[in-house]
């Protein structure tokens, strides 16, 4: 069996890039023949490299999605030129004998299309929302869902994902979670640090959350006893949303308080000096960062939406709060912050719950029993 796992973004700051080189790797060290297609270049490419991945770039451009403000004219041609793109990926599918194309996202087709049209067996990951968490929505809905719904299968990576989309899709869809390399991650014996520090990391975009999280550490600055430090981290994809947040910070002179610390080059570490992370996004479809934050050991506060309230507990594994209401967060930031150590059973519980459900083991595990059953399906 040859698997073609296509990429819809060559970046590692980008979590699903993230899954799908770990997947890679994963089915590559149980002996699965494994080829990726990636959309452009990338700094994915030495970490293929490394583990021995071979990998293809056919230009796929972004011609599926749009937000609010497109050129109709831009996307016809984008779209023309992905039609050209999907006769090269085509060509590599028969020449390489893959007998599965696993598509990595939602935000990409080419690779799904040209399968599709070879008849071959596709299993499509949905991994967003889309308008709910990326505000995007299919350029053409029609043209999209025809095509998706031409898929063999389709892996939902979390509960509610599923939900939104088992109604929509005609193939079978079927949760998966997504892994996550624990020792990568995993922080032992932790205590609480003298200045009780928390942090927020991803993307810096408007869905992340990172306005709300400062608004929120600059009113509990005014409530809280004990020494803190707030920091967010991650790369600036949004230019203007950056220096709103910057500017909400210098309006209160709180800059030694709340602090920008850049892009993340050893989130482990990161982790290791933590003792709070806060997960502020409107709606996650997985939440790999409450995941990686509770192998870390720290405590998790996350808004009660999506898959954020599907992984975490409140008050048994981690803490829960209204969703965009900023007095709600507060409060369990203060009693987080004052009462740090009555959450150390919470903390420890995170722990174990990430290390015995979200492994890269049990993720590949799942995948590969898809992979068989379509191929046992393929070959009679």
């Amino acid at each position: 069996m040859k698997i073609l796992i296509a990429a819809t973004n060559s970046e590692m700051f980008s979590g699903a890039t993230r899954c799908l080189l770990e997947l890679a790797k994963g089915l590559t060290d149980k002996n699965q023949n494994v080829v990726v297609l990636l959309p452009r270049e990338g700094d994915v490419e030495p970490q293929l490299k490394l583990f021995g991945i071979r990998y293809f770039i056919v230009h796929e451009y972004h011609s599926w999605y749009t937000s609010k403000n497109h050129r109709k004219n831009k996307f016809k041609l984008k779209r023309f030129l992905n039609d050209i793109a999907v006769c090269q990926v085509k060509k590599l599918i028969k020449a390489e004998h893959i007998d599965i194309v696993h598509v990595n996202a939602l935000t990409g087709y080419v690779a799904g299309k040209a399968a599709i049209e070879l008849n071959i067996p596709v299993v499509w990951h949905i991994r967003e929302f889309m308008e709910e968490d990326l505000n995007i929505s299919f350029y053409d809905r029609e043209y999209s869902l025809k095509l998706l719904n031409r898929a063999t299968k389709f892996v939902a990576i979390s509960q509610p994902i599923y939900d939104k989309w088992s109604g929509i899709l005609k193939a079978p869809v079927e949760i998966v979670h997504d892994g996550v390399p624990v020792e990568a991650y995993y922080v032992a014996h932790k205590k609480a640090h003298s200045t009780v520090n928390i942090l927020l990391y991803g993307r810096i975009v408007p869905g992340k959350g990172q306005l709300f999280y400062i608004k929120g550490a600059i009113e509990a600055l005014k409530r809280i006893n004990v020494p803190c430090h707030f920091c967010f981290a991650g790369k600036i994809e949004d230019e203007s949303y950056y220096q709103e947040c910057m500017n909400e910070i210098r309006k209160y002179n709180c800059e030694n308080a709340v602090e920008y610390i850049g892009e993340i080059s050893n989130i482990k570490d990161l982790l290791s000096r933590s003792d709070i992370v806060c997960v502020c996004s409107k709606m996650e479809g997985f939440g790999r960062v409450t995941v990686e934050s509770m192998l870390g050991q720290c405590l998790v506060i996350g808004a009660d939406t999506g898959a954020t309230r599907e992984i975490i507990r409140d008050k048994r594994n981690g803490l829960l709060y209204r969703e965009g209401n900023i007095e709600d967060f507060v409060r369990k930031l203060e009693d987080a912050i004052n009462c740090y150590d009555k959450y150390d059973e919470c903390r420890i519980n995170g722990q174990a719950y990430a290390v015995s459900t979200f492994t890269v083991e049990n993720n590949v595990s799942e995948i590969l029993k898809i992979y068989r059953r379509l191929d046992s399906n393929e070959n009679g």
